[in-house]
């Protein structure tokens, strides 16, 4: 698994994993990088790294200020209690643009 930023947390985070751990993203500069901004790692410095447990994950959002989006909250409460189990579950493919264009 290589090391990407796959979930917009909020104005102020991201989410990435890495092959050993979770990876808490906050924006390089000092303003919040718009919601609709493309996930890249140009814009995004690591802040916290997160190999054990959900509840860490958690904690560590929090003691970063994170500012957690409802769909974000929604997508954490639904992950495996361990970094593990995460990386182990089978994920669904993300939806393509060009799927819902064409009405699938």
């Amino acid at each position: 698994m290589a090391d990407r930023i796959f979930l917009r947390l909020g104005p102020n985070g991201a989410l990435g994993a890495d092959a050993l751990q979770w990876n808490v993203y906050v924006p390089r500069r000092d303003e919040p990088i718009p919601l609709d901004a493309a996930l890249n790692g140009r814009d995004w410095r690591p802040a916290a790294y997160v190999g054990c447990g959900k509840g860490v994950l958690m904690c560590c959002i929090r003691e970063k200020g994170i500012t957690l989006m409802d769909t974000a909250r929604l997508e954490l409460e639904g992950y495996p209690s361990t970094f593990d189990e995460w990386k182990a579950a089978p994920r669904p493919p993300k939806p393509s643009a060009n799927a819902h264009a064409a009405g699938a």
